[in-house]
């Protein structure tokens, strides 16, 4: 190798074990360095801080090795402008040979079943020990930069969270609940997080925390409804008594709808009636009774129960009503048809025909008399249809 490619060598391995040192210092002066020496660990943390504690302990001695070695280059390098031969050999050598030895005790982790019988040492070129390093120290960064993101970014979360739980139960004491169990759930569960988050930080995930925040949230959304649910309980006991109000209406509506019906179309095809739930009644006095007591979590409780109940009961019932009603309805079409067909045959001059008036009048007598036969008069309508407008027509299969 020509001199003058050594002497490059040279000084881009003293830029880069210079660039190295550096880096060791900054990692020597981390803060997060500084907890981890003092905080007790655990787990997993515990064993990758000791990994990462014993790797920059070799990193300053595989240092001390590259320092060596330059020093010894630039001994043998010298101020001549034209060394020996025997010196340019021994500084290639040097610079670029695997001239750097490291006992067991010194290798890598990863070299030590490199090392065969009898060899107590491995051998490094200079390059080859700088990428070794680089390596080494971009692992004790990713220890020192995790437990510094989880304490730095999860730890103040943890206190938010603490925070929190202390407006909750000042929410709890307004409202004189004793059973706080959910509270106390969810309090274990921030201790046993900052615990872990303390001892054993690499463990932790950011979505750990979230889902603890969304218990907490949950929680904390429940007494604030029930808070809520205090302040407008009286609106809240009318709009529960109005609701079973309607239930009980449209369960009569029910009951008539059905009742006519049967009164005036024969075989009227009907749905059942709807279950009348008379527990709701008693569930509201209950919930009057909770009410004096002050147990209002139970309130809020028993007052949603009672509402979502009858609001099923009413739609259900509404829906029964309107059915039972469709063979009226039915019948009113046909009713209907009917004069639209008798104005149309008054228009096209065949309102005195005879064939139409008979037919006409069969048609009305079914439709007017009760119990009406929906079939009958469907078929009826569409026969005097049929005679004052013998075009196409719809046909209609009665409800």
């Amino acid at each position: 190798m020509l001199l003058a490619d050594l002497d490059e060598t040279r000084n881009r391995l003293r830029q880069d074990t210079d660039t190295m040192a550096t880096a060791l210092m900054a990692a020597e002066a981390d803060p997060n360095r500084a907890v981890l020496e003092q905080t007790p660990l655990t787990g997993q943390t515990a064993a990758s801080w000791t990994e990462a504690r014993t790797a920059l302990g070799r990193l300053w001695m595989w240092f001390t090795h590259l320092q060596d070695t330059l020093t010894r280059a630039d001994e043998l390098r010298g101020k001549r402008w034209k060394p020996d031969r025997r010196r340019v050999e021994e500084l290639e050598s040097l610079l670029t040979g695997p001239s750097i030895a490291l006992t067991i005790d010194e290798a890598p982790a990863s070299r030590s079943d490199d090392v065969s019988a009898g060899t107590d040492s491995i051998l490094y070129t200079a390059a080859e020990l700088l990428d070794v390093m680089s390596t080494t120290l971009e692992q004790v960064r990713g220890v020192l930069h995790g437990v510094g993101a989880a304490w730095s970014g999860l730890l103040p979360r943890i206190d938010g969270l603490q925070s929190e739980l202390g407006g909750i139960e000042g929410t709890a004491e307004s409202l004189g609940d004793s059973d706080r169990g959910d509270i106390e759930s969810v309090r274990r569960r921030v201790l046993e997080m900052a615990t872990r988050l303390l001892g054993d930080p690499l463990v932790v995930q950011e979505h750990d925390v979230d889902e603890l925040e969304s218990a907490i949230h949950a929680v904390h959304d429940e007494y604030e409804r029930v808070a809520a649910l205090r302040n407008r309980i009286d609106d809240e006991l009318n709009r529960t008594r109005v609701l079973l109000n309607e239930v009980e209406e449209s369960v009569t509506d029910c009951f008539e709808a059905q009742t006519e019906a049967r009164r005036k179309i024969a075989g009227a095809e009907l749905p059942s009636l709807p279950t009348v739930d008379r527990s709701l009644n008693r569930q509201l006095n209950q919930i009057t009774d909770l009410v004096a007591r002050g147990q209002w979590r139970d309130v809020a409780r028993d007052v949603a129960d009672v509402q979502m109940r009858a609001q099923t009961l009413l739609t259900e019932a509404r829906r029964i009503a309107e059915e039972s009603r469709a063979p009226i309805k039915t019948r009113n079409q046909l009713r209907g048809r009917l004069d639209a067909y008798r104005a149309k045959a008054q228009r096209i001059g065949r309102l005195e025909d005879s064939k139409a008036t008979r037919a006409y009048d069969r048609a009305h007598r079914a439709l007017y008399t009760a119990p009406t036969d929906l079939v009958t008069a469907t078929e009826l309508v569409e026969q005097y249809q049929d005679i004052v407008s013998p075009s196409a027509r719809p046909r209609e299969v009665p409800r």
